[in-house]
């Protein structure tokens, strides 16, 4: 029994030091259209809570906040913030825009 009980305790506490990793956030991710071709947006967000967004050639450089199923850019140049809802389903991120329409971005 008290094997038993160790091994638990042992797997529990080995899935909690894993779930503890980087996020699931963290990479590059790209927009494509509906047809599948890939636009000139994309995400990058780094460890450090910093990232990256680029639109069509315009970069703006960000800290970020998730927070049920919120995600917070402070945009630094000009001190913007916006909230978004987000999600992330297996490879793709899905962000809602300023419209509530939702924003798929494949991680690269």
């Amino acid at each position: 029994m008290k094997k038993i009980l160790i091994s638990i305790i042992l797997l529990l506490a080995v899935f909690l030091l894993t779930s503890c990793g980087k996020s699931g956030l963290v990479g590059t991710w790209v927009c494509y259209d509906e047809s599948g071709l890939k636009t000139e947006m994309y995400y990058v967000f780094k460890e450090d809570k910093t990232g990256k967004y680029s639109y069509y050639g315009e970069n703006r450089e960000f800290i970020y906040e998730t927070k049920n199923n919120k995600i917070t850019f402070k945009y630094i140049k000009n001190n913007d913030e916006t909230v978004r809802d987000y999600k992330i389903e297996g490879d793709t991120l899905i962000i809602k825009d300023a419209f509530n329409n939702d924003v798929k971005y494949k991680k690269k």
